[in-house]
């Protein structure tokens, strides 16, 4: 069995952004990907690009090098330890919550 995967490679309106990839990663028992959006479709802020049908996902985003000002969210490198086990633990994205800004 293999994973699904989606690439949309999208054109920022603000210049000091320029492109970003976004590839959406399925995993093994992944039955698909549901791609919502055509090749030049303009989307906008919060627009929904598509979803993983079932199962387990991962995404990676990738930002063109003229996006070289970027300020990320403290909140993606956070660790909160655990004290019953002694382990730390990553804290998630909340939905919807900016990602990073440029400057």
């Amino acid at each position: 069995m293999t994973s699904a995967r989606q690439i949309y490679v999208l054109k920022a309106d603000n210049p000091k952004i320029g492109r970003v990839c976004v590839m959406e990663i399925g995993m093994t028992e992944v039955s698909g990907i549901k791609n919502l959006v055509k090749e030049g479709q303009r989307i906008n802020k919060g627009d929904l690009l598509g979803y993983f049908r079932f199962g387990g996902s991962s995404h990676l985003i990738i930002f063109d090098h003229k996006a070289a000002n970027l300020r990320f969210n403290p909140s993606i490198n956070e660790r909160v330890l655990n004290p019953r086990t002694g382990f730390y633990k990553s804290t998630l994205q909340k939905v919807r919550s900016p990602l990073a800004w440029v400057s």
